[in-house]
């Protein structure tokens, strides 16, 4: 008796969580990043201190092969030091691609880079903007 009832808990439990997950996921549509037809398309809510962090799963650490897998060939490959980034087409927001930053300035990103390390894995992400 005690296990089915700790079975039903559980059930119930975890279907609460999943339509959570999944309606907040949807309420937050301003907060995504997805990639389409070769570009990086950023909500309007996403900030550019999260850029830095992540962009669709790519994070510092992550291989180059990794990110040639989820995004394609970069468009540029730039030598900046020791590393190369790899320039990728993004755009924020739909036509007025402005862009908060953190230093409360608004300018146009139109690209993310993702800077490998002589170790071929990202060492920093970079965004492109231009005023």
């Amino acid at each position: 008796m005690v296990k089915r009832w700790l079975a039903v808990v559980v059930a119930v439990g975890l279907g609460a969580s999943l339509v959570g997950c999944g309606s907040s996921h949807r309420a937050k549509g301003s907060n995504r990043v997805k990639l389409v037809d070769g570009t990086i398309l950023i909500g309007q809510a996403v900030t550019d201190t999260s850029l830095r962090e992540s962009v669709l799963g790519i994070t510092v650490g992550t291989r180059e092969r990794e990110v040639r897998a989820r995004l394609g060939e970069p468009f540029a490959k730039v030598a900046a030091g020791p590393q190369t980034c790899w320039a990728y087409h993004a755009s924020q927001g739909g036509s007025a691609s402005s862009m908060s930053l953190q230093d409360g300035t608004s300018s146009s990103l139109d690209a993310i880079d993702f800077c490998m390390s002589p170790n071929q894995r990202v060492k920093r992400i970079s965004i492109g903007v231009h005023g």
